[in-house]
């Protein structure tokens, strides 16, 4: 049989995919806390998750991991299309209700409720994620996680 691919171009999008950013928080958290904390990406297959699925759509969660405790807790899950934006960012319940006010352009509610954000260049998703990470709920998580791995054995 035949090449049945047509001859197109098939150059990467430029810029770097969301997922990639996620990588990079991860590592910078990891430096910052000298290891006592890190991060790591799960992609959830799409079938999984059948029911609230797009064609092509990539969808990641971003654990937090303290290696000494064997403990991790998903901050968030990102869902994006094969050209990266627009894209929803979900965040737990508390941390989307402290946010909703400040980032209220960017909510999308479920009956008056904010459940995620969407987010539409890369500008965004960093302020994004900027807004999680330094979330109440978030840093208590942070200090709380760091204090117990110290005394772990």
């Amino acid at each position: 049989m035949a090449d049945l691919w047509p001859d197109t171009d098939v150059t990467p999008i430029p810029g770097e995919a969301p997922a990639t950013e996620l990588r990079i928080q991860a590592k910078y958290l990891s430096d910052k806390t000298g290891g006592v904390l890190s991060c790591y990406l799960k992609t959830v297959n799409p079938n999984e998750d059948a029911a609230n699925m797009d064609d092509g759509e990539f969808i990641y969660d971003f654990f937090l991991v303290a290696p000494k405790l064997e403990y991790d807790v998903r901050l968030l899950r990102m869902r994006y299309p094969a050209a990266f934006y627009p894209l929803t960012v979900q965040a737990t319940t508390s941390v989307t209700a402290e946010l909703s006010a400040a980032l209220n352009a960017w909510v999308l509610a479920v009956e008056g409720y904010p459940t995620k954000f969407l987010i539409q260049n890369d500008v965004d998703l960093a302020v994004m994620l900027e807004a999680i990470f330094g979330a109440t709920e978030t840093l208590a998580l942070l200090r709380s996680v760091i204090m117990q791995s110290e005394t772990a054995p």
